[in-house]
């Protein structure tokens, strides 16, 4: 159910994303946790500013959720954006998502991955960090006139710090 083509289900692939995320593991740290018993978590109602890089910038824009600067390599999207996106995805056969690789919009290894890796996103959002609304994206972010292109952990990090 993993995998992209006939048998993908977002809501499968997220429940297990759910599992491997732990996030009902005893919390180990006094700020409160996200995910396996560690991480600091988002607390509801705190004004929140978390950014997704990189890699996951990328899929969620592959996959057609939020709206993106395409210049400035910057975008917003929602966790329904994704789930809609992650959904239609899981749907397709693993022939739709090869024909969609060859339109240059992802990867060509990358088809048989790309329920999970959706589904996987938006259960680390709305499971691990408990965002529940909009969430910024950066693929590159300016230090002294200078563009970076940085980890995802570093965006969950800048939220934490």
């Amino acid at each position: 159910d993993a995998t992209g083509g006939e048998g993908s289900n977002f809501d499968k692939c997220r429940a297990a994303a759910v599992k491997a995320l732990d996030v009902d593991k005893p919390c180990e740290v006094e700020e409160g946790c996200a995910f396996g018993g560690k991480w600091g978590a988002i607390e509801p109602g705190k004004p929140k500013e978390f950014f997704l890089l990189s890699y996951l910038y990328e899929r969620i824009e592959q996959a057609g959720a939020g709206e993106y600067e395409p210049d400035e390599g910057i975008g917003v999207a929602t966790v329904d954006e994704l789930a809609k996106a992650a959904s239609r995805v899981c749907s397709m056969s693993l022939v739709d998502l090869k024909t969609a690789t060859k339109a240059g919009s992802i990867h060509p290894e990358d088809p048989p991955y790309f329920c999970l890796d959706l589904s996987y996103i938006h259960a680390l959002l709305t499971a691990g960090f408990r965002i529940d609304g909009r969430f910024k994206m950066a693929k590159k972010f300016d230090i002294d006139s200078v563009k970076y292109e940085a980890a995802w952990s570093l965006g969950a990090a800048l939220e934490m710090l």
